[in-house]
């Protein structure tokens, strides 16, 4: 692969102006309302809430403003393309008079008077801001491509139609449900589209992602929840123009959850079939018995999005992906639609070194003995014979002893012990967060009886049967945390009836442990310089507690400090103590300081370094991801920094010459990519610059299908930088996202610490938090199969 191409288009909003839509105004009569409110955040806070939930439910609306206190009798509140069905309008009207008249009754006797407007979107003030593009510029510009059709020539019906859809400001072109010859399941194409920024720019930019929605469409275990633990899913439902119109059709995008026994409404949807009619009664328990009557209904259409993610159960023999011919073709029809638009120019790749050495690896210092646990009794055979066939060990000296391939000398023993004593509670007692200390101390003394108590740091292989993370009680959470307590660092392998452990997995979870140990790779060999590395990352703990953890690096040696910690610890030793740490920050706001506290912290912390590697002749590269901008650094904000320029996150940075600052970002504003001029093999990992000095690292990591392959791309943005300089940061960071670990199954394209760090978070986390209970991306994006016959890229 010699040059990426980005699916970014800039110059996307004056093409625009001269499209004319529909408006209504804020009624007249609720603005007196309003003004009574006395607390206006709230009642601010409230109906933006609301407004996200109506832009995800009707994709007509291309733009609402959620703040009345900005509204008046001249001033546009809800545009849209077309004007809006009278029964959508009038459940926004219903929704919104319940929270602005929030005393009883609240119930809309008289809806409110208006007439719908068009006009220039250049007449439109109300329009022309960055917040506002990133609403209405990608909901337009699908509702412009859904206008007319597409030709497909490997389809049944050479004219496919599209219809838009949208999550927040994600909106989609979705083709009607395609049946796939092969498997004779229904799939549909996708283009995804949101308006970003980059660093330094904050001007707006399309970013074009194209995949596959595959469907529900298999009954085949009524007596197994369909969802995962705590899931949502997704529920299409077509409006009651579909019946006029079979090829442009509207959806009502609704959410669900698993019941005692099929699917039900989340709440805030119950009352949905009385408020708003979406083409007559929907029985949700009907439609999951009979889900392919539903995808070509003639008079209801009603989609389950699926993906493994989300539901438990296989629903469909289509796999994920979208192949690389595909893709190519899709864009092109996007091309040809908008010849407006610029496509960002071509990024230039970087020369780099990717040699990925394993073995010997390095050890940590003075190790001279490492215990290995195996608690199971199927595996242990292939355990130790697949040590030896994967060279992990060099040679067998005694009868449960072996020599790990290491720079020097380690002992490995090896023992088995029985993990039933270890099951029964975390299995029996209901799994909730306030259960949670007494199943962890119950494994901890189960561990005791069954394996003694250990005074080093041992390696825990724990073989579960069909326990995979689908079930609805998972007791790894508790299991790990137990065998923590008792000094043991653990990692699972799951057991299904009827199938064999393969090498690969057995492999895997070895160098897991191996790393949780502080064992890292040869190819380290590589990041031996004289500087240090510094990551800064947060990890959310619990619903309301958030956990800064920093790591540094200097050769070989990688030292982790958490925030309320006075000393730098090796990694087994975290994961070992995490359970005593207390010490967690809540999410900055207006409410609070805990921003000023955490810069302060962070501040005082990069300055101790900074200072001892001046000492040295020494530069630090401070590494911060990007995620940190919202509510912790603004500093780092697309608006706010200048590439040339450090960030202000320490004092006085300017007087720092040692510092450097590295943000790094995998964040929704990191645009799509594909590759051109590619070379015959598969050149999967690279690394590229544009000519503005953004970096991208990309990676391409197979699924556990042959042929398929998850994309992942890492934004390298180097701040205040010498130019001769950037390259070489670039060159390690991505070093580092791709030869640092050890693991060949690799679900993450991101720097050695913030692989480790999410480990740490693993041993600590709260497992009723909220993160666990949000919806998880349905859409296959992101995932393409490469035939033989295809040359890997075409675009």
């Amino acid at each position: 692969m010699k040059k990426l191409r980005l699916l970014t288009f800039e110059n996307i909003v004056e093409p625009l102006l001269n499209e004319k839509v529909s408006f209504i105004y804020f009624p007249i009569e609720w603005l007196d309302i309003v003004e009574i409110h006395y607390k206006t955040f709230l009642l601010t806070s409230k109906l933006k809430r609301l407004n996200e939930r109506l832009y995800d439910m009707f994709s007509d609306i291309l733009f609402i403003q959620h703040n009345p206190y900005v509204l008046n009798e001249n001033t546009p509140w809800i545009v849209s393309k077309e004007p809006i069905r009278q029964e959508q309008l009038d459940y926004i009207f219903q929704s919104w008079y319940e929270i602005i008249h929030d005393w009883k009754p609240n119930r809309l006797v008289e809806p409110p008077k208006y007439e719908w407007q068009s006009d220039l979107i250049s007449n439109l003030p109300v329009l022309h801001d960055n917040e506002t593009y990133s609403k209405w510029v990608p909901a337009l510009i699908s509702h412009i491509f859904c206008e007319r059709p597409i030709y497909l020539k490997n389809t049944n019906e050479e004219e496919i139609y599209f219809s838009p859809l949208r999550s927040q400001n994600i909106c989609e072109a979705m083709s009607g449900p395609i049946k796939d010859e092969k498997t004779q399941d229904f799939f549909s194409y996708v283009y995804r589209f949101e308006c970003i920024t980059r660093g330094g720019e904050n001007a707006p930019l399309l970013n074009i992602s194209i995949g596959i929605r595959r469907f529900y469409q298999e009954y085949n275990h009524p007596d197994i929840p369909l969802l995962l633990r705590r899931k949502r899913g997704i529920i299409l439902i077509s409006t009651s123009e579909f019946a006029s119109n079979n090829k442009k059709i509207r959806f009502v995008k609704l959410k669900i959850q698993q019941a005692t026994t099929g699917m039900k409404w989340i709440k805030i949807f119950r009352n949905l079939k009385d408020d708003f009619q979406i083409g007559g009664e929907v029985d949700l328990d009907h439609i999951l018995q009979y889900p392919k009557d539903y995808i070509v209904g003639e008079n209801k259409r009603v989609l389950f999005p699926y993906n493994e993610r989300i539901y438990k159960v296989q629903g469909t023999k289509i796999e994920p992906g979208i192949t690389v011919k595909e893709r190519e073709y899709l864009f092109k029809e996007f091309q040809r639609k908008f010849s407006y638009f610029t496509i960002l120019p071509e990024c230039k790749k970087v020369a780099t070194n990717n040699k990925n050495e394993l073995f010997p690896l390095f050890a940590p210092k003075g190790l001279e003995t490492l215990t290995l646990e195996v608690w199971s009794e199927d595996i242990v055979l292939e355990i130790e014979q697949t040590l030896l066939e994967s060279q992990i060990v060099l040679t067998k000296v005694g009868e449960n002893s072996y020599v790990l391939n290491t720079d020097f000398p380690v002992l490995l023993k090896i023992v088995r012990y029985n993990i039933e004593k270890v099951l029964q509670n975390p299995y029996k007692m209901q799994y909730c967060q306030k259960y949670k200390t007494n199943l962890v101390d119950d494994v901890t003394k189960a561990v005791y009886a069954t394996a003694g108590e250990r005074s080093d740091a041992t390696l825990a292989l724990i073989a579960l049967k069909n326990c995979d993370g689908r079930e609805k009680i998972d007791p790894k959470q508790i299991i790990r945390e137990g065998f923590a307590r008792a000094n043991r660092i653990s990692t699972f392998i799951n057991l299904f009836i009827g199938q064999s452990v393969s090498r690969k997995t057995i492999v895997n979870s070895v160098f897991s442990l191996l790393e949780q140990k502080g064992f890292l790779k040869r190819s380290w060999n590589k990041i031996n310089l004289p500087c240090i590395y510094v990551n800064l990352s947060i990890e959310r703990i619990s619903k309301f507690d958030f956990l800064p953890i920093l790591s540094k690096i200097k050769g070989k040696e990688i030292l982790y400090k958490l925030y309320g910690n006075t000393e730098w610890q090796t990694i087994d030793y975290v994961l070992l103590n995490i359970n005593k740490h207390n010490a967690f920050l809540p999410q900055p706001s207006k409410r609070n300081d805990m921003g000023v506290l955490f810069k302060q912290y962070v501040s005082e912390t990069l300055m101790e370094i900074v200072q001892y590697a001046k000492e040295q002749n020494e530069q630090v590269y401070f590494i911060v991801d990007a995620n940190l901008r919202r509510y912790w650094i603004k500093e780092l904000q697309n608006k706010e920094i200048n590439t040339d320029i450090l960030p202000d996150i320490v004092p006085e940075v300017l007087k720092v010459p040692n510092l450097n600052i590295i943000r790094i970002n995998t964040g929704f504003d990191v645009p799509s990519y594909g590759v051109i001029e590619s070379d015959d093999a598969l050149d999967s990992i690279g690394l590229y610059t544009d000519q503005k000095g953004m970096y991208y690292s990309t990676g391409e990591y197979s699924l556990n299908c042959s042929g398929i392959f998850q994309r992942y791309i890492l934004e390298i943005l180097p701040l205040g930088v010498k130019p001769v300089e950037r390259d070489y940061i670039a060159k390690m960071i991505h070093y580092m996202c791709c030869n640092s670990s050890m693991l060949s199954k690799k679900n993450v394209h991101i720097t050695y610490s913030m692989h480790m760090e999410k480990v740490i978070k693993s041993y600590i986390t709260d497992i009723d938090a909220r993160e666990f209970k949000e919806f998880d991306d349905e859409l296959d994006v992101d995932v393409v199969k490469v035939e033989k016959k295809d040359s890997i890229i075409l675009l």
